[in-house]
């Protein structure tokens, strides 16, 4: 999963090789096996991924829309993914969270560490039928308060809806970059 954009077109992420003070600590999962959803506002909140919900991951994460945007496309056969949802939900250093909205799953928000010496990077898809009602925004807002270490996210310049959660989550700009002819923004978010 490389870049991603949120709400309006999907999902975001970033990589970058950036390093910012105090990264190569690592990252510590908001929620821990068993504890509790972290509640937002009443409206939004945010639960460990389990295996129960891989398929919607699996729907929302290779929706017609997100393809499109895949560089270069590649086939993703669903044994592979699966393969991989399982090794993430075992691994603590890369979180996997669902947004739930009212308790009806709505999309999955993770933060990924490939790279140990990198920051951490943000990905969050919205479901299609959930977008551009500020879901991706109140499960961003969520997950920074909580958050203790710094993130990075990339999204499409023309992506509205995910420059506009990344800046309302506090996400700074950092810099822009082509691919394909279109502009992608790398942010960072620090506590």
């Amino acid at each position: 999963m490389d870049v991603m954009n949120a709400q309006g077109s999907g999902r975001m992420a970033a990589a970058t090789g950036a390093r910012a003070e105090g990264s190569a600590r690592p990252a510590r999962a908001i929620t821990s096996e068993g504890s509790a959803p972290l509640q937002g506002d009443g409206r939004v909140s945010l639960r460990k991924a389990n295996a129960n919900d891989r398929e919607l991951i699996w729907e929302w994460t290779f929706s017609s829309d997100l393809r499109a945007l895949m560089r270069p496309m590649r086939v993703v056969l669903y044994k592979d993914y699966e393969r991989w949802l399982f090794l993430r939900l075992a691994d603590r250093q890369t979180p996997l969270w669902v947004i739930e909205e009212a308790g009806a799953r709505s999309g999955v928000v993770l933060i990924d560490r490939h790279d140990k010496q990198a920051l951490p990077r943000l990905s969050m898809v919205v479901s299609p039928r959930q977008r551009g009602r500020g879901l991706g925004r109140h499960a961003l807002a969520l997950l920074c308060a909580q958050w203790q270490h710094p993130l990075i996210a990339e999204a499409f310049a023309d992506n509205l809806a995910a420059v506009r959660s990344l800046e309302a989550a506090g996400f700074g700009r950092a810099n822009e970059r082509r691919h394909d002819g279109k502009v992608i923004c790398t942010y960072l978010w620090s506590p």
